[in-house]
């Protein structure tokens, strides 16, 4: 997964502006090779349509994209398809997350429990 600066830099030295990095990949998207991804509303990020099924997990204090795969999760979203009726065609799954080391302290206990992460689903 790439951002367009991160190909604009790869290519520095290569007379080669950053217009048309941008335009190349607006290509790559149209004609289907490549697929832009949102995580916040700052920039896109660019991969491969080809790429096997896969999650993104968003490091929320650094903006790194863990990409990953899980057998056991593929199968618990599968169990979940056939039990409603359906069957998976194309999974999405992505997480924000924070590093354990890095949790945000709760302030109050008010806090914690109408927090999103401390919800059952």
């Amino acid at each position: 997964m790439l951002k367009s600066s991160g190909i604009w830099c790869k290519a520095t030295g290569r007379r080669i502006s950053i217009a048309s990095v941008y335009r190349s990949l607006a290509q790559l998207v149209r004609i289907g090779l490549v697929e832009i991804r949102h995580f916040d509303a700052s920039m896109g990020r660019y991969e491969l349509t080809a790429k096997p099924s896969h999650g993104h997990l968003l490091d929320v204090s650094t903006g790194d994209v863990v990409e990953f795969n899980d057998a056991e999760l593929n199968a618990m979203e599968d169990k979940i398809a056939a039990r409603l009726g359906y069957r998976i065609l194309r999974r999405s799954v992505e997480l924000r997350a924070v590093k354990l080391a890095e949790r945000p302290a709760v302030t109050s206990a008010c806090a914690s429990a109408d927090s999103p992460s401390s919800k059952t689903l």
